[in-house]
């Protein structure tokens, strides 16, 4: 099993997401506040969790765009963790309509992150912001609005959701995140 980095900053789903992680695995993930990450090395699988602000704003970025910039392993970026690899891509993210703790449908594109999950499904959407497109990667799943719900990078290895797999009324998203540590 893959050895896990899972950056935090400071949301209250970055448990649940290690939770996911620690039970496919059998092994904690190592759990790092993002100003506080001094080493990539020795890691299989790098998680970027969710949280508050704008991956424009180095305060609320924290090292995360240097860790994407110098990872040489798959990344999962969850919510703000998929904002922070359209910035360090060179794309940016825009204010949108928020979506605070909504259940919406989402669909996929046959993605290898969406196996085993139907082409559309439900997912907690929690943001007030969203990567702009055009995106610096492929688009692999959108809300019904049409807003980018997912996006992959796979030369980079890197593939990001802006829902809350880990969330309790998202209930493929433990799938998606096993999926990334196994076929990332």
């Amino acid at each position: 099993m893959p050895r896990v980095l899972l950056v935090d900053h400071d949301d209250s789903y970055t448990g649940s997401l290690a939770q996911i992680i620690w039970a496919h695995t059998g092994e904690e993930p190592d759990l790092v506040q993002s100003g506080d990450v001094r080493s990539i090395a020795g890691f299989d699988r790098i998680v970027i969790g969710p949280g508050p602000g704008s991956p424009h704003s180095a305060a609320d970025v924290g090292r995360d765009l240097e860790i994407l910039r110098a990872a040489r392993v798959p990344v999962l970026g969850v919510c703000f963790g998929f904002q922070a690899m359209a910035v360090a891509a060179g794309g940016s993210v825009v204010r949108t309509r928020p979506a605070h703790g909504r259940v919406e449908r989402v669909t996929h594109d046959g993605s290898p992150l969406f196996d085993g999950v139907p082409r559309t499904f439900d997912a907690v959407r929690y943001h007030s912001l969203v990567v702009a497109e055009p995106a610096p990667f492929a688009v692999t799943a959108r809300a019904a609005d049409g807003l980018p719900m997912a996006g992959e990078d796979p030369g980079r290895g890197w593939f990001g959701v802006q829902f809350h797999p880990e969330s309790i009324g998202s209930p493929d998203g433990a799938r998606i995140v096993t999926n990334f540590l196994d076929r990332a």
